[in-house]
């Protein structure tokens, strides 16, 4: 028998996610060894990210839907590369859309719509929106040290863009 082909899968971060555990299996169903590979912070690899978002995006869509956690998962992954690259006006478009449906789908204190907000907040800032990117970042501070606690890493995470985001401005 001869090995599995092998295919490389762009990550938001390397921790856990359904949206990429659903992309994992399906590949490995399919006869496919699937190695994934860290897209955010490396030079240059921010249009492959947005290409791969993209459609990741449609597949997502037509597999389970517009409103499924893992295709929202995929639109913040791609507001967040959008706002890598300074697209701040498509950027925001899409952050707005799956803040929504976030809040919607899953609620306002929800561990993925809090990741939105704390990712929303610097596309904000960086289009002179200090105010609302505090706003942002206060949601997401405040919930996660209400649905993960005080000690929660992300909690921290979201703590300092909040105080940084005061402090500056």
């Amino acid at each position: 028998m001869s090995p599995r082909p092998t295919i490389f899968i762009s990550a938001v971060s390397r921790e856990p996610r359904s949206a990429r555990q659903l992309v994992a299996n399906t590949l490995t169903f399919l006869g496919y060894q699937p190695i994934w590979q860290e897209i955010f912070g490396e030079e240059g690899k921010n249009a492959e990210a947005e290409a791969d978002f993209r459609e990741l995006i449609n597949l997502e869509e037509k597999a389970v839907g517009p409103e499924n956690p893992d295709t929202l998962f995929a639109r913040n992954g791609l507001a967040v590369v959008l706002a890598q690259e300074a697209k701040y006006g498509e950027a925001e478009a899409q952050f707005r859309e799956v803040i929504k449906l976030y809040e919607k789908v899953e609620g306002p204190e929800q561990p993925d719509t809090l990741d939105c907000y704390y990712y929303f907040a610097p596309g904000l800032k960086g289009q002179h929106k200090v105010q609302e990117a505090r706003e942002f970042a206060r949601r997401a501070a405040e919930g996660a040290r209400k649905v993960l606690g005080p000690e929660h890493p992300s909690t921290g995470k979201y703590e300092k863009l909040w105080g940084d985001l005061e402090k500056k401005h």
